[in-house]
């Protein structure tokens, strides 16, 4: 019989310690791993859900709508890809700095 305050009783104990503190580790790290998976996943199926706001065909609706006001409020000679994506995102409104 191992007396408790032996060396070899006091490695046990820490051993098992060292264990479930491993154990309990590893278990938060993957239990987070897991959350924030099914957090992304969720995020990435946001596009394909009609009950979301950035459903693809809301997206390209608005798009689509842009692109007319767009070609009706500029001059032929200022139409460009260029153009319609600073027209879509002005440097003004993003680099606000409450934006």
């Amino acid at each position: 019989m191992v007396a408790s305050n032996s060396p070899t009783a006091l490695h046990t104990t820490i051993d098992i310690t060292f264990q479930e503190s491993l154990q309990y580790f590893l278990h938060q790290i993957f239990t987070g791993i897991q959350l924030i998976s099914a957090q992304l996943h969720q995020v990435l199926k946001y596009p394909l859900a009609p009950n979301q706001r950035i459903f693809w065909l809301y997206l390209i609706t608005s798009a689509l709508f842009a692109l007319l006001v767009f070609y009706l409020t500029t001059n032929k000679s200022e139409r460009s890809p260029l153009a319609f994506f600073r027209f879509l995102f002005p440097r003004k409104v993003w680099q606000h700095p409450s934006a």
